[in-house]
């Protein structure tokens, strides 16, 4: 049998999506777009920590959550709307 799952998803840590996508694309103008999807980790880590109030061990998987959802949402809007370079 397997063990419960007990981790929640809310509509705060899927709003905070957007907004880790934004501070990604301002960041972007200074870095080498091979920094992009670490720095997008480090921000929903950093995000997660400061505004979630859930125990370290889902405050780090949630963190990497929204780090991880928001470098696929932002590669798969690249891809969708053939957009070869933002500036």
């Amino acid at each position: 049998m397997l063990p419960e799952l007990e981790f929640y998803v809310s509509p705060m840590f899927l709003a905070f999506v957007p907004l880790v996508v934004a501070l990604v694309a301002v960041v972007k103008n200074y870095i080498d777009n091979y920094w992009t999807p670490l720095v997008s980790l480090g921000i929903g880590l950093l995000v997660a920590i400061i505004a979630l109030d859930v125990p370290w061990g889902e405050t780090i998987i949630s963190g990497l959550a929204i780090g991880l959802m928001s470098s696929g949402l932002w590669s798969s809007s690249k891809s969708l709307f053939h957009i070869e370079k933002f500036r």
